[in-house]
């Protein structure tokens, strides 16, 4: 059976919600102080300047801690593991998650997380003043959720995923952008699904759908869009199985920096808890 991308993320449904205007403080964040944290936050939302991003909730969530590629299963986050900002917005069904990676550009080039490099620096005193933020890759997930009063349990439709580079680094390009959205499960008919038996609406036990960015030399803030791959409206997908069913995001990202080349990975879910 196809393997789905490896847990890294598990948002609850419960917290859909939009929270506070600074990230919340979780495990994900304990190793960095909080004026460290909200100027990487204040860092990444002035650079990326592609969208409304200041209208967005943003939380910092634990990334895998390990390089790997899509279908493949990985470790779980910890607190050691690299970090981005998340937002999640909730307007109906519709959910979107925008996820922004920020990374810092190394004298020596490569580019390294924000909060991994903020974590090494010592210097407490003027930490606005420190530069954190370099690069950014910001990715949006779209999809629907449903669930019924006979059927609590809940079921989505995959939508579609735009993503784009952001960078105040005059000698950084962007060689490839790869950014893939992947959502599988059991396959049922909607709305029966919600409003009567589930088995009289099941369909099949797998099924998966697949929105993927693959941009050779991506232009710096140009916001890339598959909203072609979208479930039909009356089909949403079930995730009972932990290891096989889900809504994941991989991204992959080649880029240069003063002629040295140089490749970031991260994964992480965007559905909400799986049984």
């Amino acid at each position: 059976m196809k393997k789905l991308l490896s847990i890294v993320l598990v948002i609850s449904m419960i917290l859909l919600m939009p929270t506070t205007t600074v990230a919340a403080e979780s495990n994900a964040d304990e190793t960095i102080d909080a004026s460290k944290k909200n100027a990487i936050i204040s860092q990444a939302i002035s650079l990326d300047s592609t969208t409304n991003v200041e209208d967005k909730n943003f939380e910092v969530v634990s990334l895998i801690e390990k390089n790997i590629s899509p279908n493949t299963l990985g470790t779980a986050a910890s607190s050691n593991a690299a970090k981005a900002l998340q937002a999640v917005n909730v307007d109906g069904e519709i959910i979107e998650v925008t996820t922004i990676i920020p990374y810092k550009c190394l004298p020596s080039g490569e580019l390294v997380n924000s909060f991994k490099y903020a974590s090494t620096q010592t210097r407490y005193a003027g930490t606005n003043s420190i530069e954190f933020v370099d690069v950014t890759v910001t990715a949006t997930a779209t999809f629907a959720v449903y669930s019924g009063m006979v059927n609590i349990a809940a079921f989505y439709r995959h939508s579609g995923v735009e993503a784009y580079w952001s960078s105040d680094v005059a000698s950084a390009s962007v060689t490839d952008m790869n950014v893939v959205f992947m959502s599988a499960g059991e396959l049922y008919e909607y709305p029966e699904c919600v409003t009567g038996d589930m088995d009289d609406a099941f369909v099949s036990d797998y099924y998966d759908i697949t929105s993927e960015i693959e941009e050779r030399n991506p232009v710096e803030n140009r916001v890339y869009i598959d909203g072609s791959n979208i479930m039909p409206l009356d089909r949403v997908i079930y995730c009972p199985d932990y290891w096989n069913h889900g809504g994941s995001v991989y991204i992959a990202l080649s880029y240069s920096v003063n002629g040295r080349s140089y490749q970031q990975d991260v994964e992480y879910f965007v559905f909400g808890e799986r049984a």
